[in-house]
């Protein structure tokens, strides 16, 4: 099995990052998209995709809460007056419809269930008898995983076969702001959850983060073809401050505040993303679950606080199932 880690790791300069404020009227570039380990774009091959909320839910929110919460962050990526911000009208939107099945118990591995899971014991992705147990950084507030097919040349290459969105639950208390709030745990930050959620389901749809890392070993283009600057480089304001601002506001910036909302709505370049990995005119019409993959690959990834906080993203861990037949094993 081979397996590519990257700890989080931010220095203590960057972690008084002040949360930016809001902008209106950002342009449709400057997104990114998440890739296999050979560099194919990843995206659903099929008209649908499902959500299953785990019945353990969270300890700080009731059930009934979290599957709200989970409706109201999908309808934020999918409301029709967003859709038209992309295409340019609201009958030509993305193809691609997300859908919350009813609450069952789940695990976070490769079934073809996409679990939303909350960690409230142990933050580890536990071993599930084809991988070892991977164990997270406090510092990310959730992790994206994604499984997906690996044959360049192939018509299946970079479809994405499961996807699990597992929620830190020991390191932050989560909320939702303007609606309910727990008493925050005891050496906890709090989160957003619908903020959170927003942002890995830009994940789960195929989107990565609009600042590089160091996840990745390999510094990612926007769909420009220019590489993304450096997160640090972000966080000390070295770059253009037009770019700064397209890159931070996005739904898909890497960090994000304690108390943070504005991941809520994406913005249009995180709307112009989808829209382009799912355009309607190539939609597929099929609405089936997927099956098993022959070859491929998975990566898991993380979305943080501006102190800053990780939010999720792709770029964590990438395992691989060739490489797991080959049974090769690297750091």
């Amino acid at each position: 099995m081979t397996r590519r880690s990257a700890a989080f790791a931010v220095m203590a300069a960057l972690l008084a990052a002040p949360a930016a404020a809001p902008a209106s009227g950002l342009p449709t570039d400057g997104w990114v998209r998440s890739r296999t380990d050979k560099g194919t774009p990843i995206f659903w091959p099929g008209s649908c995709a499902w959500l299953v909320p785990d019945t353990a839910a969270s300890p700080d929110l009731p059930l009934a809460t979290v599957v709200q919460i989970i409706d109201q962050s999908v309808a934020n990526w999918q409301t029709p007056s967003h859709a038209a911000n992309c295409s340019g009208a609201a009958e030509n939107p993305d193809y691609l419809q997300i859908m919350v099945d009813p609450p069952a118990a789940g695990e976070a591995k490769l079934d073809h269930v996409n679990v939303v899971k909350f960690r409230s014991d142990k933050w580890c992705r536990p071993a599930d008898g084809a991988t070892a147990e991977m164990c997270y950084s406090s510092a990310a507030t959730a992790i994206t995983t994604i499984f997906y097919d690996s044959q360049p040349g192939q018509p299946n290459d970079g479809n994405i076969v499961d996807a699990d969105i597992e929620l830190n639950d020991i390191d932050f208390t989560f909320v939702w702001i303007d609606h309910v709030t727990p008493t925050v745990k005891p050496n906890t930050l709090k989160a957003d959850l619908e903020n959170t959620l927003t942002h890995e389901i830009g994940h789960f749809q195929g989107l990565d983060h609009t600042c590089w890392d160091h996840v990745s070993a390999t510094q990612p283009v926007d769909n420009t073809g220019q590489k993304i600057p450096d997160c640090a480089d972000v966080i000390a304001h070295r770059i253009d401050p037009d770019q700064e601002q397209r890159i931070v506001q996005a739904t898909m910036y890497n960090y994000a505040s304690p108390t943070e909302t504005i991941k809520r709505m994406p913005k249009l370049n995180d709307l112009a993303g989808v829209c382009t990995i799912y355009p309607q005119p190539i939609d597929p019409k099929s609405c089936t679950r997927p099956g098993p993959p022959s070859k491929g690959c998975a990566v898991a990834t993380g979305m943080a606080p501006a102190r800053p906080t990780w939010l999720s993203g792709i770029g964590l861990i990438a395992i691989s199932l060739l490489a797991l037949r080959r049974r090769s094993r690297r750091p």
